[in-house]
């Protein structure tokens, strides 16, 4: 596969995830609630991830005239491993961020999701990892600090609003002690990232679907509703989650980092689009300065490989 259909292949990936913050929308107006929906859709995804790799699987071992169990290490990790990954990356990254978007627009949810993780991927890596060693980083993190500020002024607050940030603001705790357990499971040799997809998944979906059940009984699905689930389980989910692992293969992390930052800017569009948001010029100010001090704190580990290159190259 080529650069350019890579690329254009991970611009289609984003674009399915940031429709899926409108879908959520439409989805509330149905009656459902928002951790009820998140279970949902990510159960239809598991077993739309199941039977998709159950078929590539049999394809392959077709091909390559080899068992599956030849081909597949054993995993060190142990069912409270799963359990939390499960709790981390969907009962908390997902649901609690399903349930600040209720209060929430859709662009401010993106926008206080890309400030949250990586605020909480920074500080997490700095007690835990250790894999952030230049300075450098922190003029991004100025630079998100102030594009809040600008975008939420002159700061009046309803008490939903501030329910809804506080909320998408503890999802991306979850969603980063989930990314740094990922990172070093792989890195100690206890799994590899295939071993980290569905029963997490499925263990956070049945979480999720239990809360839902204590929050709000059993909801009543109309045809709207089912339709509005199975897309984002199938095609925002399950498709998406493929396509993009299997660019993974093709891209640049630098080009992953900034195809993923294109969800900021595409949600607020969509949000004006279809949800008829109307954005201030200061806020599309800030959300200008949000968008390229994410990309900046996603690129800066690259752009310090770069200069030493360049510093060899002119002299």
């Amino acid at each position: 596969m080529s650069r350019t259909v890579a690329v254009w292949i991970g611009v289609f990936v984003t674009f399915l995830w940031s429709s899926s913050y409108i879908l959520n929308k439409l989805a509330f107006n149905e009656g459902i609630s928002p951790i009820m929906l998140a279970g949902l859709r990510y159960s239809i995804a598991v077993i739309a991830i199941f039977i998709l790799s159950y078929f590539l699987q049999r394809r392959k071992n077709r091909r390559e005239q080899l068992s599956t169990v030849t081909k597949v290490p054993e995993t060190k990790l142990k069912m409270w491993h799963y359990i939390l990954l499960g709790i981390t990356g969907y009962l908390m990254a997902q649901g609690l961020q399903y349930a600040g978007q209720y209060f929430i627009s859709p662009t401010q949810t993106s926008m206080m999701l890309s400030i949250g993780n990586n605020l909480f991927i920074i500080l997490l890596d700095i007690i835990w990892l250790r894999e952030v060693k230049s300075r450098g980083i922190f003029i991004g993190v100025f630079g998100l600090i102030v594009g809040i500020i600008l975008y939420y002024y002159p700061w009046h607050f309803e008490t939903g609003a501030l329910i809804g940030i506080g909320l998408v603001l503890l999802s991306s705790i979850g969603y980063s002690i989930n990314l740094m357990a990922n990172r070093y499971f792989i890195s100690n040799g206890m799994a590899q990232a295939k071993h980290l997809v569905l029963r997490p998944m499925l263990i956070g979906a049945l979480f999720m679907v239990f809360v839902g059940l204590l929050q709000a009984g059993i909801p009543t699905i109309s045809l709207k509703l089912w339709i509005l689930l199975l897309w984002l389980g199938i095609i925002n989910g399950a498709l998406a989650f493929y396509l993009w692992t299997w660019i993974q293969k093709t891209l640049r992390a630098y080009e992953s980092s900034v195809l993923n930052n294109l969800v900021l800017v595409q949600v607020a569009v969509l949000d004006v689009i279809v949800l008829n948001q109307s954005l201030s010029i200061l806020q599309i100010i800030a959300l200008i300065l949000l968008l390229a001090s994410v990309c900046y704190v996603s690129l800066e580990p690259n752009l310090k490989k770069i200069r030493p290159k360049n510093k060899t190259l002119s002299s």
